[in-house]
């Protein structure tokens, strides 16, 4: 398998946070902070609004399914406040993934996700055989962007016209992290 099988569950520690696996508790918080239209109006129509208990059961059994783990918890000591994953890609791409990531709204403004993005994406590059990372934040999602730059993401342009989201076309940004070492 390409990726490989993790034997010992994920944890990234940074300040009092950290990346971790999801676990069948998170269900109560999880479906408690999802459920903000500020959370989903940067998110893929798959992320529900209203963001109900059902729904957090729902992806945590997904998320735990045996095999490659590809979606975790970013955590306090005391619960999830939000998630981070990827979404590998096939074919011409296989040594490309997707990453996603959202934050509970009270958590916003404190450099988590930065700091999740990057030790992620560390391990990512450190863990997996892939060379590139890339998302594709909606063209009006001003903090994302700011991660991602912060994260040491490079712009690669606008995706004009790209997603349909809340009734609107809306541009979409490609950016992009290239494992370092590779050839130019």
């Amino acid at each position: 398998m390409r990726y490989g099988k993790r034997s010992k569950a994920m944890r990234i520690e940074f300040n009092e946070y950290m990346i971790r696996d999801w676990v069948t508790e998170d269900a109560v918080p999880i479906a408690n902070y999802a459920d903000n239209k500020n959370i989903w109006i940067n998110m893929r129509d798959l992320f529900p609004f209203p963001y109900k208990y059902s729904d957090a059961k729902a992806f945590i059994k997904i998320a735990k399914k045996p095999g490659p783990k590809s979606l975790f918890a970013i955590a306090s000591s005391k619960e999830a406040i939000g998630g981070i994953g990827l979404n590998f890609q096939k074919d011409v791409h296989r040594y490309t993934a997707e990453i996603g990531y959202w934050l509970a709204e009270p958590f916003w403004g404190r450099g988590i996700m930065t700091n999740a993005v990057n030790r992620f994406t560390h391990f990512v590059f450190d863990s997996l055989d892939l060379h590139r990372i890339f998302a594709t934040p909606y063209i009006y999602n001003k903090a994302s962007i700011r991660v991602l730059e912060k994260a040491g993401f490079t712009n690669e342009g606008r995706l004009r016209a790209n997603a349909f989201k809340d009734g609107k076309i809306v541009d979409q940004f490609i950016f992009a992290k290239i494992k370092e070492g590779l050839p130019a």
